[in-house]
């Protein structure tokens, strides 16, 4: 899917030169964009054409049909889960204040493209219970490998929506325990012994990241013209963060992976992260790589890394 993988890797392409100097990253690009193309579904005006820019897309039908044809291709009867293959899995949530009515036509959009369920809640009265919701929805959807995307405090009585998904994926190797991997190499001078790696796990605020690529509008109180998620109020809808977290382990029976991405009007505060620790596998690499986990039938580019320096995690400290 050639619109998906260009914003891909634009968005990597940034990640490696701005935010991940000398760290081991991993995140999901599909996860992402699959966010903000819902957040185009409910766009009007120059904030549309902005987010469609960024996802590569001519209008809002192809963005749609695009989304279409990868979310129905990321599905266990086609890829044979019953009979031995691997685990995929995609859902979408929509959590909209009970102030407000999701427009028809959005709800459809959202249900049948992004497989997404629509929630009416109380964010005045029951932020902290919502909160505690949707981080459950989560961790429910990504195998328990997704542990609390949205941090304490980030939902409060002036959210007016949220919108999540989660992507999960599990595969055996071929070879029963052998490991092969189709590595790209990064290109350093640096010899990398054998070394114990542990899995990957990286958060990102993305709210910075995609402003930096040219996509503000959506984040703008003024400006942000989210006119076609809701059919009433007269309060302007806005993004203030775009949270995403991504989870990759491999061992000697396979890979799990699973990423989470939430969009809406969230207060994130800076906060320390504590390092979960997993036990570690050894690998035997002599250059840094990058590593890629894609849908063959779509194309689409599901997760994406580098390991710069095996002996660090992601990074020093995580949650």
């Amino acid at each position: 899917m050639e619109p998906s993988n260009a914003s891909s890797m634009e968005l990597v392409q940034h990640l490696w030169a701005e935010e991940c100097d000398g760290k081991n990253f991993v995140f999901s690009p599909f996860s992402i964009n699959a966010a903000l193309g819902l957040l185009a579904s409910g766009s009007n005006g120059l904030t549309l054409q902005q987010l469609l820019e960024f996802l590569k897309s001519e209008n809002l039908d192809h963005l749609n049909s695009v989304y279409s044809l990868i979310i129905d291709s990321l599905d266990e009867k086609r890829i044979g889960t019953e009979r031995g293959g691997p685990k995929l899995s995609f859902i979408s949530g929509v959590w909209v204040d009970i102030s407000h009515t999701l427009k028809p036509s959005f709800k459809e959009i959202a249900s049948s493209i992004y497989k997404a369920e629509a929630i009416s809640v109380n964010f005045k009265t029951k932020a902290k219970e919502i909160l505690k919701a949707v981080n459950k929805w989560v961790e429910d959807h990504t195998n328990g490998l997704i542990r609390n995307l949205l941090p304490g405090r980030s939902i409060t009585s002036q959210t007016k929506f949220v919108l999540a998904n989660a992507l999960y994926f599990k595969g055996s190797w071929e070879q029963g325990k052998t490991l092969s991997w189709a590595i790209c190499h990064i290109g350093s001078t640096r010899h990398l012994k054998t070394f114990a790696l542990e899995m990957l796990l990286f958060n990102l605020e993305a709210s910075r990241v995609l402003k930096e690529l040219g996509l503000v509008l959506p984040f703008d109180p003024a400006e942000a013209e989210l006119t076609e998620m809701v059919s009433d109020g007269t309060e302007r809808l806005y993004v203030s963060e775009v949270i995403h977290k991504c989870f990759v382990e491999v061992d000697e029976e396979g890979t799990e992976a699973a990423a989470a991405t939430a969009v809406g009007k969230l207060q994130i505060a800076s906060r320390p992260f504590r390092r979960r620790r997993l036990p570690v596998i050894n690998f035997v690499a002599d250059h840094p790589f990058m590593f890629i986990i894609r849908d063959n039938y779509s194309g689409v580019l599901l997760f994406m890394g580098h390991v710069l320096n095996p002996l660090l995690n992601s990074d020093d400290d995580h949650e």
